[in-house]
């Protein structure tokens, strides 16, 4: 018989009764994850994935520092509202609540590469040169 555990785990500098994410102006700080996270995209729905990844890397922002985050950790930031329609990310977060790249190429297929859309929170791939989002990530700096 197998025994199945599920633990939330927290970051050592956060307690049940703080903010998960902290709006530090042009960035947003998660204390779970301790990730920073542009508060505004940096594209909305314009990019193709060579260029998210690029853009993410040259991007001056806050002081740069940048990358595409992967999918794990772009889902990360997801948080399924009311009927599950609307944005689904903490209302810190501004932008248009679209598909947005994550630097997760899909392995079964060369040309194909995961995105997470957050109308719905959901996670999806496809053609790398579709045109997606992009929100940078970068270790925290709170």
């Amino acid at each position: 018989m197998a025994l199945l555990a599920l633990f939330v785990v927290w970051g050592p500098d956060i307690r049940a009764d703080e903010p998960r994410f902290v709006d530090l102006g042009e960035t947003v700080f998660d204390r779970l994850t301790g990730l920073e996270w542009e508060k505004v995209p940096l594209y909305e729905y314009s990019r193709t994935w060579a260029q998210a990844l690029s853009d993410c890397l040259n991007s001056k922002k806050a002081g740069g520092g940048w990358r595409l985050p992967n999918v794990k950790e772009l889902y990360s930031i997801v948080e399924i509202r009311g009927d599950g329609t609307g944005c689904q990310w903490n209302n810190v977060f501004q932008g248009g609540c679209d598909w947005y790249w994550t630097s997760t190429p899909v392995p079964w297929s060369s040309s194909s590469a995961f995105r997470v859309y957050f109308d719905y929170g959901s996670v999806g791939f496809y053609d790398v040169g579709v045109h997606c989002g992009v929100r940078c990530v970068r270790a925290g700096q709170e």
